[in-house]
C-alpha cells in the first residue's frame, strides 16, 4: 500500500524539526505587542518576535517568575539592537537577582543559530540626512536630543576627530598635500595624518610668583620644589593659537566678546590628552595666553609628590590636542579625509564629516555613540549586580559612549579601575560570556567584581571564552576593583578563567590600559589568549603590591597565552605580562606565568620587558616561556622579596633579542572560528620596535 500523501507532508515536518527551540525570539522584523515566541512574524502579521532586547528581558522575568525550575533561551536574530532606539525601557540594559537563573536551570541569551546580532549604543544617523558641502565636505544636523559624543563610525570604523599637527612634534604631519613622519622625514602614506602629531611641553610652570596659588603639586624629595597642575609652556614655534572654538572661561585670558563666534561654543570644547608614564589625563582647554605661550586647563591635571615627574606637566611630556575647528579646517584644506567636527556653536548641532575617495554617508552607517553609564565606572550597554547562572552567547556588543566631564579626567589607572566598561557584572556568580564579540567601546570591554571587598556576596565562576575584542578604548578585560586594605579572601572576585580570547587593538581611547586586567582577586587563569596591538602591557596583575592584602593576588596563572607588538613606544612602565602582587607586607603566592611566547615589546622611554615582575612581587614561578624583541629586559624583577617570602623561581625561559630564524614557536591557543577580527586602526602614533 502505498501513502502518498505522507510525501506531501514531509518538507513540512522537516522543516518545523528544525526550527531553534527557544522561550522567546528578538529580531529587528519584531514587534514588542507580540508574543515573542515566533522567530518569524505569522503571514497575517498579528504574532512574531520581540524588537527590543529590553522586552525580551521582561519577558524572561516573568518566565522565571512563574516556573523557575526550567532553562530559559533567549535568541536573537540577525542585526542591529540601538539602545537608544528601543521601543521598551531605551539606554542601559540593568540586570539583576531577578534576571537570573539558578543552578541546572541557566538563562540563555544568544544568537540564532548561523546569525549574527548586534546590540549597541549607538544611534545611526538617517540615510538622506546628509548634504555635500564641498569637496569631501558633508554635513548633517543632529537630533535635539542628541547627546555630546567623541567618537563616529563609519560602517563599523572608528573615525577620528581632526588632531593639532607639527614638524616640531613626534608622529605626523601634512605639508603640502602630503603626510610626513617626524621621525624620518619622509612621505607616509596619508592616513597616517589622522593619526597625528605628539606635540611635548616645552616646561612646567613653577607655583610661585604670579602662579602662586595655582593647583598644584610639591616634589617630596625638594618640597620648596612645586608645579602648578593646570597649565603648561608650550613651543612657541607650535600652531597653538586662540583656536575658532575655544572659549576662554579662566582669569588669565579674556573673556570672548559677547555674540562672537568663540562665545557660541562651550567651554572646554578642545581636549588635550596629556602622556604620563604610565598614563593619560585628558584635560579640557580653557584658554591659551599666546603672549605667554601658556595652555591652561578647566581644572588639573593629576599630580604625585613621590612620583613628581612621572605625572602632571613636565618640560619633555607629550601631549596631544584634538577637536580644534581650526584642526579640521586645516586638514580640509589639506586634503585629509576620514575626519569630523561636531559643531555645536548653534542648535541644532552640525556634523562635519570629510569622506574618503568614494564614500558617500547617504549610502553608509554611520553611528554616534549615545548610551553612556550612569555611573563613572558602571556599564554602559549592561549593567548587571547580583545576577547568577546567566550565559551569553554569539552577540556582538559595541559603540557605547563615555564624555569627559567639564572638569576633564585625570584620574587614569592602568588597570582602567576609575572607567566605565560597556558589560559590568557586580558581585554575579556562575557567569559565562562564550563566543561574543565586544568592539568600538569608549573604554574597557568586560568587568567582574564585586561590590565591595568584605562584605558583599562574592563573585565566583565567572567565564569569559572563546570570544573576541577589538578596538578598545580602555582595557579588554577588567577583573576586579582597586584593591583596598579590607580586602577579605571570602567577598573579592574569585575563580575566574579567560580562555581562548583575542584582544586586539586595546586602549585606543585611554592607551593606559591593558589587554587583561585583573586589579583585585584571587584564583584566575589566563589560558590560551592572543593579545595584540595595545599601548599598554598585555596581561595585567595587580596595583601597588595587593598581594598583601587578604584575598588579593594569589593563585593567578598566565599559560600558554601570545602577547606581541604591545606598548609600541607609547606608554613606558610595563611589559607583555606584569605582575604586581607584593609590598614590604607581603605577598601573593602560587602566581604562574609559564609557556607563554611575548615580543615585539616596546616601551616610551622604559619599562618594554617581557616578563616583569614590579615592587616585590614573590613566591612566584616563571617557568618555560620565550620571550624576544623587547626594548627592556626579558625578565624584570623590580626588588627584592618582603621579609619571610620565597624567591621568585625562574626555569627554563628562552630570552633573546633577536627574530627566530624558523616559526616552530606558536601560540597553542586557536582561534574562534565564528569570529572575524578585522585589523584595528592605530589611533595614536606609533613607531617601529627597531627606531626606539
Amino acid at each position: 500500500m502505498r501513502f502518498p500523501g505522507i510525501f506531501l507532508f514531509l518538507p513540512c515536518i522537516l522543516a518545523q524539526a528544525q526550527v531553534p527551540r527557544a522561550d522567546v525570539f528578538v529580531s529587528p522584523k519584531g514587534n514588542d505587542s507580540w508574543s515573542g515566541k515566533l522567530p518569524e512574524p505569522n503571514a497575517a502579521r498579528s504574532d512574531g518576535p520581540f524588537a527590543s532586547v529590553a522586552r525580551a528581558q521582561a519577558a524572561v522575568r516573568d518566565l522565571v517568575k512563574a516556573k523557575p525550575d526550567q532553562a530559559r533561551t533567549v535568541m536573537l536574530r540577525e542585526g542591529t539592537y540601538y539602545l537608544p532606539l528601543s521601543p521598551t525601557e531605551p539606554g542601559t540594559l540593568s540586570f539583576n537577582a531577578v534576571d537570573s537563573g539558578a543552578a541546572g536551570y541557566p538563562v540563555t541569551w544568544r544568537n540564532y543559530p548561523g546569525e549574527k546580532p548586534a546590540i549597541s549604543g549607538a544611534q545611526p544617523i538617517g540615510k538622506g540626512a546628509w548634504k555635500h558641502a564641498a569637496g569631501a565636505l558633508w554635513q548633517t544636523q543632529l537630533p535635539a536630543a542628541t547627546q555630546p559624543f567623541e567618537s563616529l563610525f563609519y560602517n563599523g570604523e572608528r573615525r577620528f576627530r581632526a588632531r593639532v599637527a607639527s614638524a616640531r612634534g613626534v608622529g605626523y604631519y601634512m605639508r603640502g598635500g602630503a603626510c610626513y613622519s617626524t621621525a624620518t622625514g619622509k612621505a607616509v602614506a596619508v592616513g597616517s595624518c589622522g593619526v597625528g602629531t605628539y606635540l611635548k611641553i616645552a616646561a612646567e610652570v613653577p607655583a610661585k610668583g604670579e602662579n602662586a596659588g595655582c593647583p598644584a603639586i610639591a616634589n617630596a624629595s625638594h618640597p620648596s620644589t612645586a608645579k602648578c597642575l593646570d597649565r603648561f609652556v608650550y613651543d612657541a614655534a607650535d600652531p597653538i593659537a586662540n583656536w575658532i572654538n575655544l572659549n576662554p572661561n579662566d582669569t588669565a585670558c579674556p573673556a570672548a566678546p559677547a555674540g562672537s563666534v568663540a562665545a557660541k561654543y562651550p567651554v572646554g570644547d578642545i581636549e588635550v590628552t596629556m602622556f604620563n608614564a604610565s598614563t593619560v589625563d585628558v584635560l579640557r582647554v580653557s584658554c591659551v595666553d599666546t603672549a605667554k605661550h601658556m595652555i591652561y586647563f578647566t581644572a588639573n591635571s593629576r599630580g604625585d609628590s613621590v612620583n613628581y615627574a612621572a605625572f602632571g606637566p613636565a618640560a619633555g611630556r607629550r601631549y596631544i590636542v584634538e577637536n580644534a575647528r581650526d584642526a579640521f579646517d586645516a586638514a580640509s584644506k589639506e586634503g585629509q579625509t576620514g575626519i569630523w567636527f561636531l559643531d555645536r556653536s548653534a542648535t541644532p548641532w552640525t556634523l562635519n564629516y570629510l569622506a574618503k575617495a568614494g564614500e558617500n554617508p547617504n549610502n553608509a552607517t554611520v553611528a554616534i555613540p549615545q548610551v553612556q553609564a550612569a555611573r563613572p565606572m558602571g556599564g554602559s550597554l549592561i549593567s548587571g549586580l547580583y545576577l547568577n547562572y546567566v550565559t551569553f552567547s554569539g552577540i556582538a556588543f559595541e559603540m557605547d559612549s563615555f564624555v569627559p566631564p567639564p572638569t576633564g579626567f585625570n584620574n587614569d589607572e592602568t588597570s582602567g579601575d576609575t572607567l566605565p566598561e560597556a558589560i559590568d557584572c557586580v558581585s554575579c556568580k556562575h557567569i559565562l560570556f562564550d563566543g561574543v564579540t565586544l568592539r568600538h567601546t569608549a573604554a574597557s570591554g568586560i568587568r567582574v567584581t564585586s561590590g565591595s571587598g568584605d562584605i558583599d556576596q562574592v563573585p565566583t565562576d565567572l567565564k569569559i571564552v572563546n570570544s573576541a575584542f577589538y578596538d578598545i578604548g580602555d582595557c579588554g578585560v577588567r577583573i576586579g576593583s582597586h584593591p583596598r586594605v579590607g580586602d577579605r579572601w571570602n567577598h573579592v572576585v574569585q575563580y575566574v578563567t579567560v580562555e581562548n580570547t583575542i584582544v586586539q587593538g586595546y586602549g585606543r581611547v585611554f592607551p593606559g590600559g591593558a589587554g587583561i586586567s585583573l586589579s583585585n582577586g584571587h584564583d584566575a587563569t589566563f589560558l590560551h589568549n592572543d593579545i595584540t596591538d595595545g599601548y599598554h602591557s598585555g596581561i595585567s596583575v595587580c596595583l601597588n603590591g595587593c598581594g598583601a592584602h587578604d584575598g588579593d593576588g594569589y593563585n593567578i596563572l598566565a599559560k600558554y597565552n601570545h602577547v606581541w607588538n604591545v606598548m609600541q613606544g607609547v606608554m613606558s612602565d610595563g611589559g607583555g605580562i606584569y605582575f604586581n602582587v607584593g609590598d614590604r607586607a607581603g605577598s601573593g603566592i602560587e602566581d604562574k606565568v609559564f609557556n607563554n611566547l611575548i615580543h615585539d615589546i616596546a616601551g616610551y622611554e622604559f619599562g618594554g620587558n617581557g616578563i616583569y615582575l614590579d615592587n616585590q612581587s614573590a613566591a612566584m614561578d616563571v617557568d618555560d616561556n620565550v620571550v624576544y624583541r623587547v626594548t627592556g629586559e626579558g625578565v624584570a624583577v623590580k626588588s627584592t622579596p618582603a621579609p619571610g617570602m620565597r624567591e621568585n623561581r625562574f626555569r627554563n625561559n628562552i630570552l633573546g633579542s633577536a627574530e627566530p630564524t624558523n616559526d616552530t614557536v606558536k601560540n597553542a591557543g586557536r582561534a574562534n572560528p565564528n569570529i572575524t577580527v578585522p585589523k584595528v586602526a592605530a589611533t595614536f602614533p606609533v613607531f617601529p620596535i627597531e627606531g626606539r
